[in-house]
């Protein structure tokens, strides 16, 4: 008689399976740039937001791919409503482990500049409420047909200055670089947080992203990998360090995942975005292995 192991026992091992393939590629880029690793809990790490660098690269990506299937327009205009389980940003939970619903808007001119803005609240059962209001603006320069340089100022108003780790610094200036070789994006971003106090946080992200569509179907496959320096005070990290916090450096984050969409007519479509991400910092996030998965519907126009 051919017998099977128990539910539980399976579930473990594919826990571990991933658990293990993501440290094994976190180690493997540390390993080539030379930068320490460790796994263990009690390791430094650090720190999206609301919508973080890699989000507004996607939107922009995605966006880039409608226009050149029609006539170019000047301007496009896009909102958005979306429901995640959790919000995991660069490495830290800024939900608090709740469900958050966001509202979006975003416009963008054909000579490369952007705005935008998001409003989310927590609808899970842990402090639900008002989450946060963030509002950005940015610029893209094309230097060739292959090659674009990004800068994006974003300022970030959260309900509390404690309600996450990174809620007392208002401010982040990114800049980032993007390539586009035989179908995939690489991506290279320098985040910059800051505010009035002596906290601070920085994230050097590399982000590889593929594009493959069939008829109002299409496809992103995205993988993540985040460097980050960061200097927080005790009192907001989930898991306290000792009173007087020093800088730590360290890998925060690794991300595998894909962005789908589905045009339901030219303006509307359906959009989703799974993520499996290992978050090692017990600081700034509650568990080191964690599915995040969005989802709602974008609207766009362009004249």
């Amino acid at each position: 008689m051919k017998r099977s192991l128990p539910l539980g026992i399976k579930k473990l091992f594919f826990h571990y399976w991933i658990k293990s393939f993501l440290v094994l590629l976190c180690s493997s880029i540390a390993i080539a740039q030379d930068l320490p690793v460790s796994v263990d809990d009690s390791t430094d790490f650090d720190i999206e937001i609301i919508q973080d660098s890699t989000e507004v690269l996607l939107d922009t990506i995605s966006l880039d791919s409608e226009l050149a299937e029609e006539e170019s327009k000047p301007w496009s205009f896009t909102a958005s409503g979306m429901i995640r389980n959790k919000q995991i940003q660069n490495g830290v939970d800024v939900s608090g482990n709740n469900s958050v619903g966001t509202i979006s808007t975003d416009i963008y001119h054909e000579n490369g500049f952007s705005a935008g803005m998001d409003i989310s609240r927590r609808m899970g059962e842990i402090n639900p409420g008002y989450q946060s209001t963030v509002a950005r603006i940015g610029y893209t320069y094309s230097v060739s047909d292959w090659l674009d340089i990004s800068g994006l100022f974003t300022r970030y108003r959260y309900a509390t200055d404690s309600i996450n780790p990174v809620a007392g610094i208002p401010n982040m200036i990114s800049v980032s670089a993007t390539a586009y070789f035989s179908g995939i994006f690489t991506d290279i971003t320098f985040d910059r947080m800051f505010g009035v106090n002596t906290e601070s946080v920085s994230y050097i992200s590399l982000n590889l992203m593929g594009m493959m569509s069939s008829a109002d179907f299409t496809i992103m496959p995205i993988g993540s990998v985040v460097l980050t320096r960061y200097q927080l005070e005790s009192k907001r990290l989930i898991k306290a360090l000792p009173s007087k916090v020093k800088t730590v450096t360290a890998l925060s984050l690794c991300s595998i995942g894909c962005s789908l969409r589905y045009k339901i007519s030219e303006k509307l479509s359906i959009i989703s975005t799974p993520n499996i991400m290992y978050t090692p910092d017990k600081s700034l996030s509650y568990s080191d292995l964690q599915f995040s998965i969005s989802g709602g519907l974008r609207y766009s126009i362009d004249w």
